[in-house]
């Protein structure tokens, strides 16, 4: 699956300053590879989907770490409302999507919608790319 960056990518040195904020927290090396490619994103497609046992959910954006609109940096204070050592970095149609910073889940990714408890759809950001699909929304919506 191919993303269109909205503003322009970052340097390594600007993921890595975004990471001090972090307090000790890395990110994962599948998820840096992308924000260092595309500093978020958006999906290259119309109704870019991810099928969940229980629904399909629509993509809408990653958040960028740095330029634009709705930044990851300004998205820190979600972290008072997410799990414990999850971090937003991303919407999807209704709610949101979070990555898992905690050594128990590294890596996995939820999505959460509001006064919803977060549920894992993935277990690496690669696995959450990798089953992204442009649906038929005649099909699917």
């Amino acid at each position: 699956m191919n993303f269109k960056i909205d503003e322009k990518t970052i340097t390594i040195e600007e993921f890595n300053e975004f990471e001090v904020l972090l307090e000790g927290l890395k990110l994962p090396d599948d998820y840096k590879s992308h924000m260092l490619t595309y500093n978020g994103g958006y999906p290259d497609g119309d109704y870019v989907c991810f099928r969940n046992p229980n629904r399909i959910i629509e993509l809408e954006y990653f958040h960028p770490i740095k330029y634009g609109s709705d930044t990851m940096e300004y998205y820190l204070f979600m972290r008072k409302v997410l799990p414990k050592n999850h971090i937003s970095i991303g919407i999807i149609s209704g709610g949101r999507i979070s990555l898992s910073l905690s050594e128990l889940d590294y890596g996995s990714v939820y999505i959460s919608y509001e006064d919803v408890i977060p549920e894992k759809i993935a277990s690496s950001f690669t696995e959450f790319i990798n089953g992204l699909f442009e649906a038929d929304p005649d099909s699917y919506f």
